[in-house]
This record gives structure tokens, C-alpha cells and sequence, in this order.
């Protein structure tokens, strides 16, 4: 009775030692593959550093100015332009008329935005959180 109750500890120890091992090649496996992070943009704003480099999915309040795109967490603060707590964004270059009209009719609403954060790159003058920079999507996002 002994020796099968210890065999049977033995191979839960090893079975659950094999399920461990497996779960850290899964997670090494997706973070090498770059999975995409969905983020609030406070999250984003407190600590930048945590996502610097990763692609991430943000959502806020957007202003479109010819030469600044930037992102706010919400509408009071794009209204009083609090650009401390705010993301820029580095929008492709040789963008089309049609698109950068298109970007210029959403300003003022919220938006959604996939790309690559950049906690280095401060933005216009250095005083934002970081800059969203590889841009794969823009798109409105209901709120």
C-alpha cells in the first residue's frame, strides 16, 4: 500500500514538473513571437517603460494637427491639452490625400490605434509618455 501511494506521489510530481516545464516554452514561444498587448492608454501613460518595444492595441481621444498626431485619455483632457498625459503618434509617411483626410475628420473623437510604443521618443518638445510608432491601424472607436 506504501509503495503505491508512493509511486502515484512520484508521478504527480513528475506529471505536474512536465505541465511546468511545458507552460515556460509556451510563454518563451509567445513572447519571442511578438504578440500584439491590448493597453489602456493610463496604464500606458504610468508606466511606459513596461510596453516600450512591444506592438499594443490603445484606444483615446484623438487630435490631428498637419504636423502632431497625439492620443489623450479622454476628451476633457485633449480639451485642455493636457499633453503630459498624453501618446503621440508617428503616423506613416506618404500617406494620400483621401487618408489624411480621413484622419483629420477623426479629430476630436476617440480612436483606436495598433502599432509599435516607443517609450523613448517623448514626441513634440519631449513632455508626452512615449510615441506610437509603426502604425498598422487607425480606426474610430465608439465610446
Amino acid at each position: 500500500m506504501i509503495k503505491s501511494r508512493l509511486t502515484l506521489a512520484c508521478f504527480v510530481l513528475l506529471l505536474s514538473l512536465a505541465i511546468h516545464a511545458k507552460a515556460q516554452g509556451v510563454e518563451s514561444e509567445v513572447q519571442n513571437n511578438q504578440t500584439t498587448t491590448s493597453v489602456s492608454i493610463f496604464e500606458l501613460i504610468a508606466t511606459p517603460n513596461k510596453f516600450h518595444g512591444r506592438e499594443i492595441i490603445v484606444t483615446g481621444a484623438y487630435r490631428f494637427d498637419l504636423d502632431l498626431a497625439t492620443l489623450y485619455p479622454s476628451k476633457e483632457y485633449l480639451a485642455e491639452d493636457i499633453f503630459q498625459s498624453s501618446i503621440s503618434l508617428e503616423l506613416p509617411d506618404g500617406l494620400t490625400p483621401e487618408k489624411l483626410e480621413a484622419l483629420m475628420e477623426l479629430d476630436g473623437q476617440f480612436i483606436r490605434v495598433k502599432g509599435t510604443f516607443d517609450a523613448k521618443n517623448r514626441g513634440f518638445g519631449g513632455f508626452n509618455k512615449g510615441t506610437v510608432t509603426n502604425i498598422k491601424e487607425i480606426s474610430k472607436h465608439s465610446k
